[in-house]
């Protein structure tokens, strides 16, 4: 099971790779999914810590409670495998060339 997720790790980002730059729309649609990812992180997140702070209890406690929360391991998981996907698409993309600026 290790090696599966491991190899899907490997495997995703590439795939993703592939597939945005064979179909453009794809990479604002992958964009998107990763911005409410970020946003739903940050909101399990925040009412972590502040039902952590009603209760007072402290946090360090608590951390495991948000660890195995689905809707944070859910996103998190996402944005895992998008961060490689876009550094391998970085390198991926042909550079575009700055036009020389007429400063004389």
């Amino acid at each position: 099971m290790n090696t599966l997720l491991i190899a899907l790790f490997l495997i995703l980002p590439l795939f993703l790779s592939a597939l945005s730059l064979l179909f453009k729309p794809l990479v604002r649609t992958l964009h998107f999914l990763a911005l409410l990812c970020f946003y739903a992180a940050g909101v399990c997140l925040l009412l972590a810590v502040y039902h952590t702070n009603m209760n007072g209890m402290t946090f360090t406690t608590q951390i495991h409670h948000i660890l195995l929360d689905p809707l944070f391991v859910i996103p998190i998981g996402y944005l895992g495998i998008y961060i490689p996907y876009l550094i391998i698409t970085y390198f991926l993309l042909p550079k575009k060339k700055k036009p020389n600026s007429p400063i004389e």
